[in-house]
């Protein structure tokens, strides 16, 4: 292969001046492109698990609230506890209902109630006092195998006036 005269009276052979040059940029966007990919993948990644998350969370509040109103209308029914939790269940449907069934706790007049009954007598007695209507729901937190924040769990309370 004949290659050019260069003004230092050497000759270079065509293919190996093109190997040399530093103009050549051929897979240069594969390589930023290889560099730039996993840090935008796993904003991306953790932008959409803050959505899931936050949405998680609205649900938990939607839910307490819901159930903070049947709670607070339900003197004077049989079974207060059970349509406070039902109510609670229905709003927050994309919510897993046994994480969510077991954090809800109830207080009025800041005596505590888990069953029927024993919400029965506290509301019996409450007219005018605050209901407290508390849940707890558990979240993952792991983007790409990393937990960010091992054992986050997303909390709600409403208080209510018992009619």
């Amino acid at each position: 292969m004949v290659g050019k005269t260069h003004a230092g009276g050497r000759t270079r052979p065509r293919w190996g001046y093109r190997l040399l040059s530093i103009r050549n940029d051929d897979g240069s966007a594969a390589l930023e492109f290889g560099i730039v990919a996993p840090i935008f993948l796993t904003l991306v990644v953790g932008i959409v698990q803050f959505g899931f998350t936050f949405g998680d969370y609205m649900f938990l509040t939607s839910a307490v609230m819901a159930g903070s109103q049947t709670l607070s209308v339900s003197r004077g029914t049989a079974n207060p506890w059970t349509s406070t939790v039902n109510a609670m269940l229905a709003s927050a449907p994309l919510l897993t209902p046994a994480q969510l069934r077991t954090s809800i706790s109830i207080t009025v007049n800041g005596t505590a109630c888990a069953a029927d009954a024993s919400c029965v007598s506290a509301l019996n007695t409450a007219t005018g006092e605050t209901a407290v209507v508390t849940a707890t729901y558990p979240r993952n937190l792991t983007i790409m195998g990393v937990s960010y924040v091992p054992g986050c769990t997303l909390s709600s309370q409403v208080a209510q006036i018992v009619q």
